[in-house]
């Protein structure tokens, strides 16, 4: 129950052309209640009864609904690209991070191209290893094998190498290494992880 409204049930059909009640939205009628209306407590009303009330104003209702809606979804959207955002630039890197990585991951094609692993030894762990294929064999093991292979084989003249940041998170590097000519004859890939240690980026 709620103060200064009331509810009217009526048998209306606005889509019938021949019904003799049309309700319109937003308007005013008079509601006339006789006297011998018995409640289902069988209470008689006893006295005629008029009551004047306006109808609900849909059209209006429905905009006010339709204006908070977008209004709500439009806040949600909002937020949404806010805390994406936000999430963004706490994550993202600055360019003097990538600059740092690719210099140290340089003491590593320093080494190859000179063929002199003290360049590398400051860049890997003592207890750092390495995965993968050399000419076609399969390597693993210490780091050390790696440092045999620099110093043993000269790079060559034409030896190009290009060093991409693939990956940069906080304190972990992911680069790629691509060299040419090494030795004069063989192409390959290295990847680098790289996890900043005590302010310092090192290769394990």
């Amino acid at each position: 129950k709620e103060e200064g409204r009331v509810l009217v049930l009526a048998n209306v059909d606005n889509t019938d052309k021949n019904s003799k009640i049309r309700i319109k939205d937003n308007s005013w009628y008079k509601l006339v209640i006789s006297g011998d209306l018995v409640d289902d407590e069988g209470d008689l009303l006893g006295e005629e009864t008029t009551i004047e009330f306006k109808t609900y104003n849909q059209k209006a209702n429905n905009a006010v609904n339709m204006v908070m809606m977008f209004v709500m979804f439009g806040g949600i959207m909002f937020l949404s690209l806010r805390q994406n955002k936000d999430k963004e630039d706490k994550m993202r890197s600055n360019i003097a991070d990538y600059n740092a990585v690719v210099d140290a991951a340089s003491k590593f094609t320093r080494s190859v191209a000179e063929g002199n692993s003290k360049y590398a030894k400051e860049l890997f762990t003592e207890d750092a290893c390495l995965f993968g294929f050399l000419n076609g064999k399969f390597e693993r093991g210490s780091i050390e094998q790696f440092y045999r292979n620099v110093d043993t084989v000269g790079a060559g003249e034409n030896f190009k190498t290009r060093i991409d940041v693939l990956e940069l998170e906080e304190t972990l590097a992911v680069v790629r290494v691509l060299e040419e000519g090494w030795g004069g004859k063989i192409d390959f890939t290295d990847v680098l992880l790289l996890l900043k240690i005590d302010g310092e980026w090192k290769c394990v």
